[in-house]
C-alpha cells in the first residue's frame, strides 16, 4: 500500500513514533558524548579523583598515577586501603568523614596518604556526596597533594 492510500492518523502515528525513536537515539547518544566529555575532564585533572560506594573504588581517573603512583585501572574494585599508611589511618579518615558528609554535602581535610613507593604523601583531601543523601555510601573524592 502507498502512502497516499494509507490513512492520515495511521501516517501521523507512524510520524510520531519515527519522532519518538529519533529523539531516544538523540538522547542516548547525547549521553555518551556527556560520558566522553566527564572522562576527559578527570583525566585532565592532575589530582587523584576516585568514586567510592562503600569505599570500594568504581572510578578513578588517571591523576592517581602522579600522586600515587598507582595504575588507575588495576585501583577498580578494589578498596582505597592502599592509599592510607596504616589500618588506623584508613579508618580514622573513615570516621572523618562520612559522618561529615552525612551533614554537609562536601568536606574537606588535610590528611597524610601513601605513594606506592612507600613516602608519605600530604594531601588536601575532599569529598562530596553524590546525591542529596549519603546513599550506599557513595562519593567523590579528590587527592590533591600539598607541600609539607
Amino acid at each position: 500500500m502507498k502512502d497516499e492510500d494509507r490513512p492520515k492518523d495511521v501516517l501521523i502515528e507512524e510520524l510520531n513514533d519515527l519522532r519518538r525513536r529519533v529523539a531516544r537515539t538523540e538522547k542516548a547518544e547525547g549521553r555518551d558524548e556527556l560520558k566522553i566529555l566527564m572522562a576527559s575532564i578527570l583525566d585532565a585533572i592532575p589530582c587523584a579523583v576516585l568514586g567510592l560506594r562503600d569505599r570500594n573504588i568504581i572510578f578513578a581517573n588517571n591523576g592517581v598515577k602522579l600522586v600515587f603512583g598507582l595504575d588507575p585501572e588495576a585501583l577498580i574494585g578494589g578498596t582505597t586501603r592502599v592509599l592510607y599508611r596504616s589500618d588506623e589511618e584508613f579508618e580514622e579518615i573513615a570516621r572523618l568523614f562520612y559522618p561529615a558528609l552525612e551533614r554537609d554535602r562536601i568536606h574537606t581535610e588535610r590528611f597524610t596518604c601513601r605513594h606506592s613507593d612507600g613516602s608519605d604523601v600530604p594531601c588536601l583531601v575532599s569529598a562530596s556526596r553524590v546525591g542529596d543523601r549519603l546513599l550506599n555510601r557513595t562519593i567523590v573524592v579528590s587527592y590533591s597533594p600539598v607541600p609539607c
